[in-house]
């Protein structure tokens, strides 16, 4: 049986993960930066996130 994938709204505990995979798929930090500011007060966008299956 395939995986099942499950997306949901990003938590302010995904924060440092969502972070650390956009510094470690762009070659700077801007577009990490980015996402943190539209995560700002008020938000200005709301993320979603794929977790593991470890929930992760």
């Amino acid at each position: 049986m395939p995986d099942l994938w499950t997306t949901r709204i990003e938590r302010a505990a995904d924060a440092e993960a969502v972070r650390s995979i956009h510094l470690a798929a762009f070659e700077t930090a801007q577009e990490a930066d980015l996402v943190d500011a539209l995560r700002g007060d008020p938000p200005l966008a709301a993320g979603t996130v794929t977790p593991r299956g470890d929930g992760r």
